[in-house]
């Protein structure tokens, strides 16, 4: 659905670029530069300040580090454009139950938003330390922390618009490291060492960074996930080339420290409170109207069971 084109790329690594230089808040390419095309649909810079505008801080902070994350969103943002201007030509968005739907949505919206401005967030008070240590004590248990992985890995480059040539190369390399790895007494470190494409890795045997289970892609989380100490994987690829993981060390789950959760838990503390606080104000408000019920028209919505 509509590759990035050379000027959407410049505008895209704008983005990263602003991100890593300035942080959110930093200095952006001008709004109407483009980023993605589709057909008659254009994605500008202005476009996906408002789609990382619906994020949450953690993950925006996280998609606007990395291109190919950016790329994604652009994507969805194109693929939304597409379907939008096919609903208006079929004239879906004027259908009667499309736009009772959309009333309903509107009327949620405002209800929202004025409960919101009547019980702002910043309304709810830290949690105290009491607090946050009974909760911390009833959930022990539960609070673990993900297992770590230590891998090495074989990297053989090649990037994903490689022409039909650098395609050949890179699968006869891939068959010979396999091979290598076959053979007897086979030292996957010494291979790395020699093989990888990754020249950091490579220096050190292969050997990555300490990693999180949580922190691998979903498709390559049961991968990992299913190799035992020593084990080797097949070759998979991914978008920079063709990686083979051997698993060096399995550090199992550790109960995780109260300092270490409790930011996390006074953040879960405060919503529960914030959602009674809005919950009490929508009583609130019913109650100064003096509510009554008739149930003789009530009785008229009951549907009887089916026997």
């Amino acid at each position: 659905m509509g590759r990035i084109s050379n000027i959407a790329y410049a505008g895209l690594a704008s983005l990263v670029l602003a991100y890593c230089v300035n942080g959110v808040s930093g200095a952006w390419a001008a709004d109407t530069d483009a980023v993605g095309t589709a057909g008659s649909v254009t994605v500008t810079v202005g476009d996906m300040k408002k789609a990382l505008g619906t994020f949450q801080e953690e993950q925006r902070k996280a998609i606007q580090g990395n291109l190919n994350q950016l790329r994604t969103v652009v994507n969805g943002q194109l693929a939304e454009g597409l379907i939008l201007n096919d609903v208006k030509a079929k004239k879906i968005d004027q259908q009667p139950d499309v736009l009772a739907r959309l009333e309903a949505s509107r009327r949620q919206i405002l209800i929202d938003a004025y409960v919101t401005a009547s019980v702002p967030p910043s309304s709810i008070p830290e949690s105290s330390d009491a607090e946050i240590r009974q909760v911390y004590e009833s959930n022990k248990a539960n609070l673990m922390g993900p297992r770590q992985f230590r891998l090495a890995d074989i990297l053989i480059a090649l990037d994903a618009k490689a022409d039909a040539t650098v395609q050949q190369a890179a699968e006869a390399k891939k068959n010979a490291v396999v091979a290598k790895l076959k053979n007897k007494g086979a030292d996957f470190a010494a291979i790395a060492k020699t093989d990888s494409d990754q020249p950091d890795s490579a220096a050190k045997g292969g050997e990555l960074p300490l990693t999180s289970e949580n922190t691998l892609t979903p498709a390559l989380r049961p991968i990992i996930a299913g190799l035992t100490k020593g084990a080797i994987s097949e070759p998979i690829r991914l978008v920079n080339g063709w990686h083979i993981f051997k698993m060096l060390d399995i550090v199992p789950p550790k109960q995780l420290t109260l300092e270490e959760v409790r930011g996390q838990i006074n953040q879960k503390i405060r919503e529960s409170k914030y959602n009674d606080a809005r919950a009490q104000f929508v009583e609130e408000v019913l109650k100064k109207n003096n509510p009554a019920l008739i149930d003789n028209g009530l009785s008229q919505l009951i549907v009887a069971p089916p026997k």
